[in-house]
């Protein structure tokens, strides 16, 4: 009878340990085939091993957001552009980081600029969607104190995929700004992927 109530009191705690481990397996991994794996998500182990190949830039884009939250795709250095109704300057690149172990890594970098320098952020967002996934991975985000009157901000988010990566990769972004603690900017979703030549 003992050996019976502890079978059960086993059983009952694998259960229990499977079911609350269930949900982390599922958002970890994609169910696309052959899908991006968020390296947040899927809570890569760090090691030694250093990446195989020198990052390649895939494609790098500009843009800039003017007071009516219209965005234009520019040519060029930010630096060079600044127009009177524009707030915003920016840019995404997106790196191939080459591969690390089996796992091919790819990272999408943002920056942003305000042109006028008594305006400054107080929050930015970053999203990207790789090929082969359905939905953009977890967002990177970062809220700024006013004090702080930040004119530049950066992030970055990478990805990888396990075992091969597809033919011709790309990526969509989108993002998002907060200037002077009330206006809000976002950036409709944005292709990058190697140009055509």
């Amino acid at each position: 009878m003992k050996k019976i109530k502890k079978i059960i009191a086993i059983l009952s705690l694998a259960m229990m340990l499977g079911i609350t481990t269930i949900p982390n397996y599922a958002y970890a991994m994609p169910s696309e085939e052959n899908a991006a794996i968020d390296t947040v998500a899927a809570y890569v182990k760090e090691n030694a091993e250093e990446f195989s190949d020198e990052r390649t830039p895939i494609e790098t884009i500009y843009f800039a957001i003017d007071k009516n939250g219209e965005m234009t795709i520019i040519s060029g250095e930010t630096e060079t552009y600044k127009l009177v109704e524009d707030v915003i300057v920016g840019g995404y690149m997106f790196f191939d980081d080459g591969l690390k172990g089996v796992n091919h890594y790819y990272e999408v970098q943002m920056t942003a600029t305000v042109i006028d320098k008594s305006d400054y952020f107080t929050y930015h967002s970053l999203s990207v969607k790789p090929k082969n996934n359905s939905s953009y991975l977890s967002a990177v985000s970062a809220s700024h104190a006013s004090y702080l009157r930040k004119t530049t901000v950066s992030d970055a988010k990478q990805y990888y995929y396990a075992g091969s990566t597809p033919n011709n990769p790309y990526v969509y972004v989108k993002s998002s700004f907060s200037v002077n603690g009330d206006t809000s900017y976002s950036i409709p979703e944005k292709k990058l992927t190697n140009p055509i030549k």
